[in-house]
């Protein structure tokens, strides 16, 4: 617990006071994101991760950053590459320590914050020696700070960092920590 709570607080730190432009928001780029499935994977007995299926890089501490959340049991982040759906690579990290801040992608994309749906592909180890790749969509939904409800299908579907139990696993009784306005509930 001491370690998740740690993790949440470097996490609110580095993504708190972003001065970056970011897009406007797309309603057809973003409604449907909360109908794709978070990515929950178990490897062996205590190793596991969870990787969201949305995430919001609006700079305001909640869900800024974009990555897997890895058990105890997982050594290592062998790769995590994000791209968009013309196959281009918006960020990539190879070799990483679990759960470590620059593991996790900030949404920027050519000196921008990337708004819509994008795919990942994921690969770790377990302090077994097993590995496991797999791969997944999630959608990064610029919030602006205003009141007007983002329009998402299936709201109660979206998976956020905040909702990682510590554990590698999903926990969707866990607050988001979002604004209502914000996909928030």
């Amino acid at each position: 617990m001491k370690r998740l709570l740690l993790f949440s607080l470097l996490l609110c730190l580095f993504a708190c006071g972003s001065d970056d432009e970011s897009i406007e928001c797309n309603i057809e780029e973003v409604s449907p994101c909360c109908a794709i499935t978070p990515l929950e994977a178990e490897i062996e007995l205590g190793a596991s991760y969870y990787v969201p299926n949305v995430f919001t890089p609006n700079g305001d501490g909640f869900n800024d950053l974009f990555g897997p959340y890895l058990s105890d049991s997982i050594d290592l982040l062998m790769s995590f590459r994000v791209a968009n759906s013309d196959d281009q690579e918006m960020f990539s990290v190879m070799d990483v320590p679990p759960n470590a801040l620059f593991g996790f992608w900030d949404g920027k994309y050519q000196d921008t914050i990337y708004q819509g749906h994008f795919n990942f592909q994921i690969q770790v180890r377990t302090t077994s020696g097993l590995v496991r790749s797999d791969s997944g969509k999630a959608c990064s939904v610029i919030c602006d700070g205003s009141d007007t409800p983002v329009e998402v299908e299936n709201r109660g579907n979206c998976g956020f960092g905040t909702q990682n139990n510590g554990n590698g696993e999903y926990d969707p009784f866990l607050p988001n920590l979002e604004r209502e306005a914000c996909l928030g509930g």
